[in-house]
């Protein structure tokens, strides 16, 4: 993609605050509600194995230690066709070292908060984490489907409890540097903080 295309995508999802849904959701605290998703999203070319470089939280206090590395998210069609099977896979640290493979499996929907009009950039997804069932939503920001993508995540337990992430996503284990600083502008522009940004290691993988 070029610079030019790339700076426009960027354009366009900062300039998409403020447009509100005024469709009422379980996700009303989330920025999803000020979010401009990517509308024209290629869902067959989205799918595949993508590498989370780095994860942006709105609140500091909410920013820990990332205890793996290696991170990859896999999307897959299943039967139905607005539903994915999603496979998450890393390594797991602990003091500094690896200590064992880790991972989750789930299912995220399309068009679960709005059937009439569903949009491939929006999914729901609920999955269990010990005692808590949690419901997320997640919104794809700006991508171009084959080498980068922006992916805001709004994550709820059973208390209420809010924890929002933006995710830079690559389809290889690192990012040419002029696009990872325009995706962090991004991100910045919508509100989260650079401070509070963390590098996933993708390194000896």
């Amino acid at each position: 993609m070029s610079a030019l295309r790339l700076f426009a995508v960027a354009l366009i999802a900062v300039c998409g605050l403020g447009l509100v849904q005024s469709q009422e959701d379980p996700f009303a605290r989330c920025h999803t509600q000020i979010l401009v998703p990517h509308h024209f999203l290629n869902l067959p070319r989205f799918l595949g194995t993508w590498y989370p470089l780095k994860i942006a939280y709105s609140k500091a206090n909410q920013v820990a230690q990332l205890n793996f590395t290696c991170l990859q998210t896999r999307f897959e069609q299943s039967q139905q066709t607005n539903v994915l099977n999603v496979t998450e896979s890393y390594l797991i640290v602990e003091n500094g070292v690896v200590t064992a493979p880790g991972g989750s499996e789930s299912t995220s929907t399309i068009g679960e908060l709005n059937p009439a009009q569903p949009i491939p950039a929006i999914w729901v997804n609920r999955y269990q984490d010990g005692n808590q069932t949690h419901m997320s939503q997640s919104t794809v920001v700006a991508s171009d489907e084959d080498s980068w993508a922006l992916v805001y995540h709004c994550d709820l337990d059973n208390s209420g409890a809010l924890l929002e992430r933006m995710f830079l996503w690559s389809r290889k284990r690192s990012l040419d540097s002029t696009v990872e600083d325009v995706l962090d502008t991004v991100a910045y522009g919508i509100g989260f903080r650079r401070e509070n940004v963390l590098k996933v290691d993708q390194t000896q993988c």
